[in-house]
């Protein structure tokens, strides 16, 4: 018999919310390792909104994306990865919705099924992102997710699928908050996702080091910008894949990467363990990269 561990878990929290998760962050980053308790005496000190609520579910959202690890006594510490995006939370909070996006997106692991929330994180994203434009139809996403996990995954039929109008917000409240925008709300309530036509240049440096990892070379010091590779990163970044050419001579220029045009293609020179992200906060290179 399955541990309940071993479930599936595809739903996306709809109450880990951009602004609460910032001043969540910002707690961890000054008081971590810490209780509970610690965090929200804290955050009624600071009038903070997250005084009025149990981090509770909170605190288990950002340990689903491995941003939070829990000790005996109920104790709270950052992981490596919590510790790189909290410091961001304090310093430059602008990017926290970039970097819960590329974690979002980029943590399934196909020999665990609680991380499923990830596939259907990119799989909406995949699809809101081939449309172009378009009104964000919950009832079609839930009902995407659905056929797609009955086609993927063998346990099913055991399992079956929780996955929501609930789940869809809590990929939405993630679009929204990036900057710039891809998701507006119509003067109606409607919600329409749109191609952006820029993105932070930490976005596209992480999804530049994330494809020469799946190529399955993660200390390469080059990747070839091939029309499939161009294509994934678009995606990943929600960008339009004209603005991909200027994007990232941009971020050559803001990184000291070396863009370079050959008889095989164009190239792009990557930092690895020298970068300001490093892939390694996020993944395990020792891992099979086949399975992300």
């Amino acid at each position: 018999m399955k541990t309940l561990s071993t479930r599936p878990f595809y739903h996306v929290r709809h109450d880990l919310q951009p602004k609460l998760t910032e001043e969540l962050l910002v707690l961890l980053w000054d008081k971590s390792p810490c209780t509970v308790d610690v965090l929200q005496k804290a955050a009624k000190e600071r009038g903070y909104r997250l005084a009025n609520r149990s981090p509770d579910q909170l605190l288990a959202s950002l340990g689903n994306l491995r941003i939070v690890g829990h000790r005996e006594r109920g104790e709270i510490y950052l992981t490596d990865l919590g510790r790189l995006i909290s410091r961001t939370a304090k310093y430059n909070p602008g990017l926290i919705p970039e970097l819960i996006h590329f974690t979002y997106y980029t943590i399934y692991d196909e020999s665990n099924p609680s991380s499923r929330f990830s596939w259907a994180y990119r799989l909406v994203c995949e699809h809101l992102w081939k449309t172009r434009s378009s009104l964000i139809n919950g009832h079609r996403l839930v009902t995407l997710v659905q056929e797609q996990a009955e086609q993927t995954f063998p346990d099913y039929e055991e399992y079956g699928i929780s996955f929501s109008h609930n789940s869809v917000l809590g990929i939405v409240n993630w679009l929204e908050a990036l900057n710039p925008l891809c998701v507006t709300q119509t003067q109606s309530g409607n919600r329409t996702f749109a191609r952006r036509a820029f993105c932070s240049s930490e976005l596209l440096l992480l999804a530049l080091e994330y494809m020469r990892m799946k190529l399955g070379n993660p200390i390469a010091v080059q990747l070839q910008l091939s029309n499939e590779i161009r294509q994934a990163i678009a995606c990943l970044c929600l960008v339009e894949e004209e603005s991909l050419d200027d994007l990232l001579q941009v971020t050559a220029d803001a990184f000291e990467l070396v863009l370079r045009q050959t008889e095989r293609g164009n190239w792009i020179s990557l930092l690895g363990a020298r970068s300001p992200l490093p892939l390694s906060t996020w993944f395990s290179f020792s891992a099979d990269v086949s399975a992300l």
